[in-house]
């Protein structure tokens, strides 16, 4: 068991966060580990909001959630009110007897929420996708609604079992709350759920797939909603290893320079639809620069745009004014810059650099200190390798969605742009070609160990 803490008087009100991970290899590795760890969430949910939703009126709030490799459990509020409440949703986590009834209830539930998801707009649904395809464990939503059938109520029993055997605990508290307060909750968690010692290379750890230089990969789906009339495209330039912090504010300056010309010659200019958007997608281990557009226009089309406003775009950054670019940099280290508003956003953040097992606390400020170095030769460089269309260093994975009724208007679609792409169907074996990148973290966990 580790435990973080961290003590806040920043925002002057008597409030904390206590954030508890269960690090186990079961809770996503497969469809139906996702499907029963769902089932279980939802279950613990539904008891504790019906047990004790007063306390939310108190200002409390709890929650119970998984992640890849892990169970997530959350309270926040009032300090002085914390052990109580973390008492009650350990014991459930630990101990509940599961109701056939709700059981049953909750299940139909869960597929009624994939079946959703599979109707959702398709620029949701390709944002879902893209990064399906990029990470491991991460599963499509057709594949997790087609397991929720076979699913009982003894398969999760037997999860819980599986849940508190061998795991490791990772603990952050956050906010009023003294170093010993935080031990002693931690203390209360331990009693409780009694996890066995493990060794911190038993953790399962998450990764993000390496999309080849050079290689262009199209996975294509057609949407399950009769009555949409909208395809979808994303299409997902790969830059590199998230650890590497050059190349990565290199991708956030590059999309802090593009987001805006995306929009004004995409949606204003040749209006290809209301949804045109760019963006610097971050992944477990590895980063990129994607562009997405929901259209009435066919896939294949849009993507000869998205193409060609990258040629375009390239250019444009030759003839940038080195007052334009400081302008460009002057933004970004801004919103890097940018202090949490409230206890949660501080905690969150913090957290985030925890479970992701970078531990890069200062990382906003180096991204900052960094992206001070950047000369407009380095973005026009980085654009070359890694953006512009033909390059033998760039790696490109699009999805597109199709439409069932397509509502399209009669246009020449330019398929230059796709016919060199591999195009492929089973997400499984496209995940399985390609190698995995290595997760580095920033610093290491016991620089900051007492």
């Amino acid at each position: 068991m580790r435990v973080w803490w961290k003590e806040s008087d920043f925002f002057n009100e008597p409030k904390a966060t206590f954030t508890i991970k269960c690090w186990h290899p079961d809770i996503y590795s497969t469809p139906q580990d996702a499907v029963t760890s769902g089932l279980f969430v939802n279950l613990m949910m539904d008891h504790l909001y019906t047990e004790y939703f007063h306390a939310t009126l108190a200002g409390l709030r709890f929650g119970i959630d998984r992640s890849s490799h892990g169970l997530l459990l959350t309270i926040s509020g009032y300090e002085a009110k914390l052990d109580s409440l973390l008492k009650h949703v350990l014991d459930a986590v630990s101990r509940l007897e599961f109701s056939e009834t709700r059981f049953d209830m909750i299940k139909e539930d869960l597929t009624l929420e994939y079946q959703n998801d599979e109707l959702d707009k398709p620029y949701k649904q390709v944002w879902y996708l893209t990064g399906c395809l990029n990470s491991e464990p991460w599963h499509a939503v057709e594949t997790l609604r087609e397991n929720v059938a076979s699913v009982t109520i003894d398969d999760v029993r037997h999860f819980r079992k599986k849940l508190l055997a061998p795991m490791h605990l990772e603990i952050y508290a956050h906010g009023d709350l003294q170093i010993c307060e935080a031990h002693r909750l931690a203390d209360l968690v331990a009693a409780t759920l009694r996890p066995p010692k493990t060794l911190e290379t038993q953790r399962p750890v998450s990764q993000s797939l390496i999309i080849p230089k050079g290689s262009e990969f199209l996975y294509e789906k057609t949407l399950k909603d009769p009555d949409n009339v909208n395809h979808c495209i994303e299409m997902f330039l790969y830059v590199g290893d998230n650890s590497d912090r050059s190349k990565r504010a290199k991708a956030m300056l590059f999309h802090q320079m593009v987001r805006g010309p995306v929009l004004d010659q995409l949606r204003t200019k040749e209006q290809l639809g209301y949804v045109v958007d760019s963006d610097f997608r971050s992944f477990f281990s590895t980063c990129g620069i994607s562009f997405k557009i929901q259209s009435q226009q066919r896939p294949a089309y849009l993507e000869s745009r998205i193409e060609e406003f990258l040629r375009f775009f390239c250019d444009v950054l030759h003839g940038m004014s080195e007052a334009d670019f400081d302008k460009h940099k002057r933004s970004l280290i801004l919103r890097c810059l940018q202090k949490p508003r409230n206890l949660i956003q501080e905690s969150k953040w913090t957290w985030g650099q925890i479970e992701s097992k970078y531990y890069d606390f200062e990382g906003r400020c180096k991204d900052a200190e960094c992206i001070k170095t950047f000369t407009l030769d380095d973005i026009v460089e980085f654009c070359r390798q890694y953006m512009k269309p033909g390059s033998l260093t760039r790696g490109k994975l699009s999805v597109h969605l199709l439409a069932r009724a397509d509502g399209s208007e009669k246009t020449k679609l330019d398929m230059s742009t796709t016919s060199n792409s591999t195009r492929f169907t089973d997400i499984d074996c496209f995940k399985k070609d390609l190698s995995a990148m290595p997760l580095t973290p920033m610093n290491p966990p016991e620089a900051f160990m007492e």
